[in-house]
């Protein structure tokens, strides 16, 4: 059976069990449990996950849950197609992750993939800013194809093909390090693979199209 605030259905009745459990729970816990039960609704209910998440942060601003609770936040508004208030919560949680460097979420790496696929010109400069600060050190193949596609978007945007190139190439072999340990991309990853392999090979890429091999 599923903890109480890991709730997969959200109707009358698991609301109101959930907030009579969240009554109960230690005061200092609940910004978690809010949280967590945000977590599980954030993919069929993002507007519900963000009522939650909302009234964690109303409620205990100052929390250690604070910078994954807004990176959750961005999650849920990019859902909604709310992209201006999405990378701003991750820009918050970004600042809030420097406050207090032992709490580490992907926020930064969300809020960064965000303004490459958006392709925001406004916001390159703070992308690179945090590439800088916290893509030094990428030890899981992952959050380095991520980090990676996202630097060579925004290289093409900016007219560095050759930077783009390079960073594409690094999350390509990302990508293939996956594959052989036998891991799934998701829909978005795969997708965000197809987009840089143009920017990797341009004129391989062109071919496949060609031959509907993409």
């Amino acid at each position: 059976m599923a903890d109480w605030f890991r709730k997969r259905s959200w109707e009358a009745d698991d609301q109101r069990d959930f907030e009579d459990r969240l009554a109960k729970a230690p005061t200092d816990a609940r910004a978690q449990y809010l949280r967590l039960q945000a977590l599980e609704l954030g993919e069929s209910r993002p507007a519900e996950a963000l009522r939650l998440l909302d009234r964690a942060l109303g409620d205990w601003p100052d929390h250690f849950e604070t910078a994954a609770t807004l990176g959750q936040r961005g999650d849920c508004l990019m859902a909604l197609g709310d992209y201006e208030n999405a990378v701003e919560s991750y820009a918050l949680a970004v600042k809030r992750m420097r406050s207090y460097p032992g709490v580490q979420t992907q926020a930064w790496l969300s809020c960064v993939l965000a303004i490459a696929e958006r392709g925001d010109r406004s916001r390159f400069r703070l992308a690179h800013q945090i590439l800088r600060e916290f893509g030094a050190k990428l030890d899981q193949p992952l959050i380095r194809l991520r980090a990676a596609a996202a630097a060579a978007l925004i290289a093409r945007a900016e007219g560095r093909a050759e930077d783009g190139r390079d960073q594409a190439r690094t999350a390509l072999e990302a990508a293939s390090l996956l594959r052989g340990r036998k891991v799934a991309l998701a829909a978005d990853d795969r997708a965000l693979v197809r987009r840089i392999r143009a920017i990797a090979e341009p004129r391989l890429w062109r071919r496949w199209l060609l031959l509907g091999l993409s």
